[in-house]
C-alpha cells in the first residue's frame, strides 16, 4: 500500500510539474497564440466566403420543374375555410368595439371641410 501512495505521489508531483511548465509557456507565448488565432480565423472565414460567393456562382444551378395539379374540391375548402376566417375575424372586430383612429380623423375632416363648404379631402 505504501509503495502505491509513493507512485502516485511522484506522478501527481510530475503531472503537476509538466501542467505548471505548459501554463507558463503559454502565458510567455500569450501574443503569438492570439495572433496565429486571429490569423487563423481571417483564414476561416475568407474559406467561407469564397465557398458561398465565387464557387457557388460557378456552379450551375438544378432546376427542377413539377407541375403542380390543384384538385378542386380542396381548393373549395380552402376557400371557405378562409372566408370563415375572415368572418369571424370581423365578428371579433365589431364586437371588440375598437375604435379606428383614421375613421375618427375622416369623419372629423369631412364635418370640418362641409361646414366651411371646403370639398373633402380624398383618401385612398
Amino acid at each position: 500500500m505504501l509503495k502505491s501512495n509513493i507512485y502516485i505521489e511522484k506522478a501527481s508531483k510530475k503531472s503537476k510539474k509538466i501542467i505548471s511548465q505548459m501554463f507558463n509557456f503559454t502565458i510567455l507565448h500569450i501574443e503569438v497564440f492570439l495572433i496565429s488565432l486571429f490569423f487563423l480565423t481571417i483564414i476561416f472565414w475568407g474559406y467561407i466566403f469564397y465557398q458561398y460567393t465565387y464557387k457557388a456562382q460557378k456552379e450551375d444551378p438544378e432546376v427542377s420543374i413539377t407541375s403542380m395539379k390543384i384538385k378542386e374540391p380542396q381548393l373549395k375548402e380552402v376557400v371557405e375555410d378562409i372566408k370563415k376566417r375572415e368572418e369571424k375575424r370581423l365578428l371579433i372586430y365589431e364586437e371588440s368595439n375598437i375604435k379606428n383612429i383614421f375613421e375618427e380623423k375622416k369623419k372629423d375632416l369631412t364635418e370640418e371641410s362641409s361646414a366651411q363648404n371646403i370639398p373633402a379631402p380624398r383618401f385612398r
